[in-house]
């Protein structure tokens, strides 16, 4: 969706629960492909929706900005380490950082959690109402899925693109909560 949203692309649905949410509804499948139909193809408005290394540096601690890790609590705590093969791994988060992981947002069936779930997660986290999201994963896929679930709270969002991996490969400094222990 974020790509979508990038695109400037605003007639975007979710599926929630995917393609078994909608048989499970009793909504029909077909075998049949649509004509094609004659169209017109318009220049796409780009939206800002991704930062850079330096914006969220920039960022950090920031009132009205939550800078969002959407990775596992292990990683996030730093019990695991974050890089590739060939990278010195990192353990821990970006300075700031709070935690919200990307599977919490939807249930076993892929269905999107109630508004008031969500936001009883981002309660917990630490993200406020009215703050604009700048999130995070490993490379920037995961942290997708808890940015669409911060928007239907009514949050401005901005994905990290790199994320960790970007943090990684740059040097830069972390916060391990299991350091402070």
């Amino acid at each position: 969706m974020l790509t979508f949203d990038y695109a400037g692309l605003t007639n975007v649905q979710y599926l929630d629960g995917g393609l078994k949410g909608w048989t499970a509804a009793g909504n029909p499948l077909s075998k049949d492909a649509p004509l094609p139909k004659k169209g017109t193809l318009a220049p796409l408005t780009i939206r800002p929706v991704t930062v850079d290394a330096a914006f969220v540096q920039a960022h950090e601690h920031t009132t009205g900005f939550a800078i969002v890790d959407a990775r596992n609590t292990e990683f996030y705590d730093g019990t695991k380490g974050g890089g590739q093969r060939g990278q010195t791994k990192k353990f821990g988060h970006i300075p700031g950082a709070v935690n919200a992981p990307f599977d919490q947002f939807a249930d076993g069936d892929g269905k999107l959690k109630s508004n008031d779930e969500i936001k009883a997660l981002f309660d917990k986290a630490g993200v406020k109402p009215g703050d604009t999201i700048i999130g995070y994963c490993h490379v920037g896929q995961q942290a997708t899925a808890m940015l669409f679930a911060a928007r239907t709270l009514g949050h401005d969002v901005l994905l990290y693109d790199g994320s960790f991996e970007d943090w990684n490969n740059r040097n830069l400094p972390v916060e391990s909560p299991k350091d402070k222990k």
